[in-house]
């Protein structure tokens, strides 16, 4: 069995080739800049240029992919935000039907977007499951189940919160929950709806 030769700058792993004493990426390195190193283009402290937001920062960045002689290319992290978000909006049905098929087949998702909103409005899963059993698993304004379904299962009833305060209300359905929300917690809103639908039930 041959012995696998490593490339002779100090801590790098690279395989040299044959009749070499270095890697191809430190070959070519010295050759064009005659130093190992790579040479400073960026001010101290960031590591690319960005047209919109300028220099950056390693924190500002991601990975994006290496060279071809292993170096990092950096891309700014709020320009490819906005990619994302325009390639979801422009493909919406088509993002929605791979989130379904994902979640359908990581439960571990499921559960972890669940705890994201339980985090989003400060309660517990212990407090949930309180809420749920006061309430006897049903809606608090129609008194009716989830209808919902994700995979033919039922889905969680929605969190209510007050948008002035943030406290948690109750647990409600999504048709309800989607009630109040069009209504802007409006008490005279509910009631003129009341009024109206009592008026034309005559």
């Amino acid at each position: 069995m041959t012995e696998i030769k490593l490339c002779r700058v100090e801590g790098c792993i690279n395989q040299k080739p044959y009749k070499s004493t270095l890697c191809v990426m430190h070959r070519q390195r010295w050759y064009k800049y005659k130093s190992f190193e790579l040479p400073k283009r960026f001010p101290e402290g960031t590591v690319t240029y960005c047209g919109l937001h300028g220099y950056l920062t390693k924190e500002q960045t991601y990975c994006h992919s290496k060279t071809k002689y292993g170096n990092p290319v950096y891309k700014c992290k709020k320009c490819k935000y906005q990619a994302v978000l325009k390639y979801r909006k422009i493909n919406r049905e088509k993002h929605l039907a791979q989130q379904r098929c994902y979640d359908s087949t990581n439960p571990k998702r499921r559960l972890s977007r669940f705890k994201e909103r339980l985090k989003k409005f400060n309660i517990t899963i212990e407090q949930y499951e309180e809420i749920y059993q006061k309430q006897n698993g049903l809606c608090a304004i129609c008194k009716k189940d989830e209808r919902r379904l994700n995979k033919s299962k039922k889905t969680k009833l929605c969190i209510d919160h007050c948008h002035r305060t943030g406290k948690v209300r109750g647990l409600l359905c999504w048709k309800c929950n989607a009630l109040l929300g069009h209504a802007d917690d409006s008490i005279e809103i509910i009631d003129s709806s009341k009024a109206y639908l009592k008026f034309h039930q005559e």
